[in-house]
């Protein structure tokens, strides 16, 4: 299964998610809670003779209340975490994007480099044919000179005369 890669847009949008569902969350919780503590408010003003029940009824709010506590506090250190884990895939996004970039720089370069030496041996072979041509050339003109020194009658002054 591939994986897309993720833009810091996507991360937002799942952070934000994430805010928002601990948002309505921790809106329920207040909610149920504010209606535990209205219910209680009623059952205490028409109760006042059970006061032990009003006691065992206290007792399970603040357990409630205890519970929530400590669910927000943890809601609230997962957000932190998140918060930073989210950084610290920002700041990694952004170092492998250097990387990249670095990589398609020296990339460039290579291929540059690369034309370069081909251009070069490209222009070499043109240089070596050029003078086997010319040593050829020479050549055959140095063995005309012979050719016509040799049939050359000589009259012993080293010159032709």
């Amino acid at each position: 299964m591939t994986q897309t890669p993720q833009t810091p847009d996507d991360r937002l949008d799942r952070l934000e998610a994430t805010l928002t569902r601990f948002a309505e969350l921790s809106f329920q919780s207040h909610r149920q809670h504010d209606d535990a503590i209205s219910r209680n408010e009623a059952a205490i003003a028409q109760l006042l003779e059970a006061t032990s029940r009003n006691t065992e009824a206290a007792a399970r709010h603040d357990g409630a209340i205890a519970q929530l506590l400590e669910a927000t506090n943890r809601n609230t250190e997962a957000v932190s975490r998140l918060e930073a884990n989210s950084v610290r895939h920002d700041e990694n996004f952004f170092r492998f994007e250097g990387a990249i970039i670095d990589l398609a720089n020296r990339m460039d370069r290579n291929e540059r480099g690369i034309e370069a030496l081909r251009t070069t041996a490209a222009e070499t072979l043109q240089l070596v044919a050029e003078q086997a041509r010319l040593h050829a050339q020479h050549r055959a003109e140095i063995e005309e000179i012979w050719r016509y020194l040799r049939y050359q009658p000589r009259n012993g002054n080293g010159r032709g005369e």
